[in-house]
């Protein structure tokens, strides 16, 4: 089994980088997708300080194993706390939910740097794992996690302003990466999920609406505009923030379910584009919304009707009549339910997008890393999306 790299990272400098390799394909009214991995890469970045003792055997690690396979703690995954073991130990009993353990594969128990091994794992259950032989060492009240086999291909970076302590920041490569696809976790709409959760801001949220054109000018004549698409490029980042290991899974099962800018996804405008100006019967397929857009601009477009009740329905708008200020939208089934405006929290205009890159990077901002065992598992991540032909 590949040397452990033992030292555990400072709070709040953990990152996973997930890398897929997708094709598209544009063409003038819609493009093709091609995903040429069947995993993402997956990468882990840490930050250390390290006492002098520890930097001498963190540089003597980096000498012996720069071009070899190292195993690296998933430390975002850990169970802390997890009771007494005894080194004939063979069965570790704990939550193995919302952790990528896998039978085969190594775990680590830790309990300082100096104290912690690895096994590899026989069998997994909701309870815990069976190892293929005992732990061979005593252990007080330790931390497990997967371990993932990995290379150094940076080394460790060090800086040593602050007097004996070394700031270490190292990028684990991991080799045995694995689709962790699995079922849709958002409502579904036309066979594809609609991602209910409004984005987090996390960061500055970008917008951007434009026509690919080549424009042709010689300098002194007209300038001549040649589209390249026949529709509009729609461009948005997106932020997520999840607290929880349960919520940080979900997010991470989310995006491998993505295959990166393979599958593509409905995105509600979680703005009130559209003002219901009266009620409807359950049976009805018309309804009266406040003009925003010349009749046409409906057809083929879909919607999300979300109830203060906590209902949502979803619709494709079949055709629109415009009556003076007001809009007759026909859609593609009724409701099932009488609806009133008073009744309604949000109505909007759905997207049918696809991330706009293969590199996604999740960062872990107060991770159970930590030694302070009232920390919230917190991630969060930015992601551009781009809108993609119905």
């Amino acid at each position: 089994m590949p040397e452990l790299w033992p030292f555990r990272p400072l709070v709040g400098t953990s990152s996973e980088r997930l890398e897929w390799l997708t094709d598209p394909l544009p063409g003038y009214t819609g493009e093709q997708r091609i995903a040429l991995r069947d995993a993402p890469r997956q990468s882990f970045a840490y930050a250390f300080a390290l006492d002098p003792q520890q930097y001498s055997r963190a540089k003597t690690f980096a000498r012996r194993n720069g071009a070899d396979e190292v195993l690296v703690p998933v430390w975002m995954e850990q169970t802390r706390n997890i009771g007494a073991l005894s080194a004939a130990d063979e069965v570790i009993a704990f939550d193995t939910a919302y952790a990528d353990y896998r039978a085969g594969s190594a775990i680590v128990i830790w309990e300082s740097d100096r104290k912690a091994v690895t096994a590899t794992i026989d069998e997994i259950d909701g309870d815990g794992v069976t190892l293929t032989a005992p732990i061979g060492v005593d252990f007080t009240n330790p931390t497990v996690a997967p371990a993932r086999q990995a290379l150094l291909p940076d080394g460790i970076q060090t800086n040593r302003e602050r007097g004996l302590t070394a700031d270490i920041a190292t990028r684990f490569q991991v080799l045995d990466n694995v689709d962790l696809s699995g079922a849709e976790i958002y409502d579904q709409f036309l066979a594809l999920d609609v991602l209910t959760d409004p984005p987090a801001k996390v960061a500055a949220l970008a917008e951007s609406i434009v026509r690919a054109t080549e424009y042709r000018d010689n300098g002194f004549g007209p300038i001549v505009a040649e589209t390249q698409k026949a529709y509009a490029d729609f461009g948005q980042t997106l932020g997520f923030r999840d607290e929880g290991k349960a919520g940080l899974w979900r997010r991470r099962q989310w995006l491998h379910n993505r295959w990166g800018q393979q599958k593509a996804f409905w995105l509600p405008s979680f703005s009130n584009d559209l003002v219901l100006q009266a009620g409807f019967g359950s049976g009805a397929v018309t309804l009266s919304v406040a003009s925003i857009a010349p009749a046409n601009f409906y057809f083929g477009r879909s919607v999300m009707i979300e109830m203060k009740s906590g209902a949502r329905f979803f619709r494709t708008i079949n055709s629109a009549v415009s009556a003076g200020a007001n809009d007759t939208l026909t859609i593609a089934s009724a409701l099932g339910t009488a609806v009133t405006p008073a009744d309604v929290r949000l109505f909007c205009l759905l997207a049918k997008v696809r991330l706009a890159t293969d590199a996604v990077t999740i960062n872990y901002r107060a991770t159970s890393s930590t030694f302070r065992p009232n920390d919230t598992d917190l991630s969060t991540c930015t992601i551009p999306v781009t809108e993609v032909p119905a």
